[in-house]
């Protein structure tokens, strides 16, 4: 029997880490891929050895793009991409301004929260593309 394959993004904790831990009670494989490495190393090890972890900054498309290609080399396909990572705003727009002109915002959410996502998207269709049945399933975290 094949096993099915998935490789999360922002693995390492909340929800995440719930669908992880659902995918690998159902005998998946699956591949946390989070920035922050204590999550991920400690998910992947809580999962067991149906799980592994890749360090990877999502807005860094090198970055995904080498977690994709070692969850596909090891696994030889990919049946599911769960494009979870994701940040809060930072600044409060209602706060008076302290230095004056304005400092620029901060694009940082806009770009782990679509860039980011974009990335996962593109590369999950790339290979998913390779399997040997080609198809699969992705799916987007939002919020607002």
């Amino acid at each position: 029997m094949i096993m099915q394959v998935a490789l999360i993004t922002g693995g390492g904790s909340g929800m995440g880490f719930a669908v992880a831990q659902k995918l690998v009670r159902e005998n998946w494989l699956v591949a946390i891929v989070d920035l922050n490495e204590d999550d991920g190393l400690k998910a992947a090890r809580d999962l067991g050895s149906n799980a592994s972890f890749v360090k990877a900054n999502v807005v860094k498309y090198n970055e995904q793009l080498e977690a994709f290609e070692k969850t596909f080399t090891k696994h030889g396909r990919l049946d599911f991409v769960f494009a979870n990572a994701g940040i809060a705003g930072l600044p409060d727009f209602y706060d008076k301004a302290k230095t004056w002109p304005p400092q620029p915002p901060s694009l940082l959410v806009q770009h782990v929260n679509l860039t980011g996502v974009e990335y996962s998207a593109y590369l999950a269709m790339h290979y998913m593309r390779r399997n040997n049945e080609p198809g699969g399933v992705i799916i987007i975290t939002a919020s607002g």
